[in-house]
Parts: structure tokens; C-alpha cells; sequence
């Protein structure tokens, strides 16, 4: 059998959000597995708000893809085209730095409850509301 610590746990998060950072525009697909690894947290540990989250963000990447492509390739373009590109990277930190508590709390508590991840799930929820999906 094998045991898993919630400090492995949030190591290996941490490690994928470190990896998207790096090439966001590449490397979202790392939400997926994100989003696999909450899920299964909240099937061993009965936390209904984690597989929201892990629903969430299996919607992201597609959404997210087109606007940070866009983005790298808009750079010295008109004062509108600057002020989109800088909502859409504080949409991308404000989703990297929720998910990094999330990380921190699976590390930190004896316990996991819904409450946790509250205000997680309304970062997340509200960054799915903002970004259009590319078909849209």
C-alpha cells in the first residue's frame, strides 16, 4: 500500500505550477493533471469543493491557451491591446497564486473541509466566468 503525505501532495502541486509558470502558453495542459489530482484527494477525503475545482480547471487551459498566445504575440501594440494583456496576466497569477494556497492548505491541515477551499472555488469560478471560450 501506499501512503501519501499531504506535504507530498502540495510538493508535487507546486512543482506543476512551478512548470507552467515557466511556458504557460505551453504547459497547460498541467492543469489537467492538476485538476485529476484534486479529484481524487476529494474522493479519499470526502471535500465536495475540490471536485469543483477539478472541474473548473479542466475548462481552463482551453480558455486560457488562446488568450496567452495572443498575448505574447500583441506586445508593443496600442494602449487597448497593453491594457487586455495585463488583465489576462493578472487573471493567469491571481488563478497560479490561488492554486498555490490550495497546495499550501492540503500541506498544512490535519483535516480537509469544504471550507478550505471556499475561496479557492470562488477565484476559480470567477476566473472560468471571465475568459470567453475561444469559440465564443
Amino acid at each position: 500500500m501506499v501512503n501519501l503525505g499531504g506535504s507530498e501532495i502540495a510538493g508535487r502541486l507546486r512543482e506543476m505550477l512551478n512548470e507552467i509558470k515557466e511556458l504557460p502558453e505551453f504547459r497547460l495542459n498541467k492543469l489537467y493533471d492538476l485538476a485529476a489530482i484534486l479529484i481524487a484527494i476529494r474522493e479519499v477525503k470526502a471535500v465536495p469543493t475540490l471536485v469543483v475545482i477539478g472541474h473548473d480547471l479542466f475548462l481552463l487551459p482551453e480558455r486560457l491557451r488562446s488568450w496567452l498566445l495572443w498575448k505574447a504575440g500583441s506586445y508593443g501594440g496600442t494602449p487597448e491591446t497593453e491594457k487586455l494583456c495585463s488583465a489576462v496576466t493578472k487573471i493567469f497569477e491571481d488563478l497560479i497564486g490561488t492554486l498555490e494556497r490550495v497546495a499550501e492548505c492540503i500541506e498544512k491541515s490535519e483535516v480537509l473541509e469544504d471550507k478550505d477551499f471556499s475561496e479557492a472555488l470562488k477565484t476559480i469560478e470567477g476566473t472560468v466566468n471571465a475568459l470567453p471560450s475561444p469559440r465564443e
